[in-house]
């Protein structure tokens, strides 16, 4: 189920796709793979704000995606940084990346 949680030694693991009881529908891959979550304080305080994170996605249909949406959108300004050429400057303002 989405929103399922569990720890393997020091590390914690958040479903954010899968089956939602709320839907009667299941989202995501075939086969859901957990976010493996580490380097916190309070457990059940981060895992709610992942969670929340990876519906904050306004410009996708889907309910939820993998990644929480300030991961996966550094990931795709990366992505199009990588095709600036070597001898021009990236522009920093946000509005280049949206």
């Amino acid at each position: 189920m989405r929103g399922t949680g569990f720890s393997f030694g020091e590390l914690d693991y958040l479903y954010t796709t899968g089956y939602i009881s709320a839907l009667k529908e299941f989202h995501g891959m075939p086969v859901p793979a957990p976010l493996q979550v580490a380097d916190h304080s309070s457990r059940d305080v981060l895992l709610k704000e992942v969670l929340a994170l990876t519906k904050l996605n306004w410009n996708s249909a889907a309910l939820g995606g993998l990644l929480p949406i300030t991961i996966k959108f550094s990931g795709l300004v990366g992505e199009s940084m990588r095709e600036i050429p070597p001898d021009r400057d990236p522009l920093p303002e946000f509005k280049y990346y949206i």
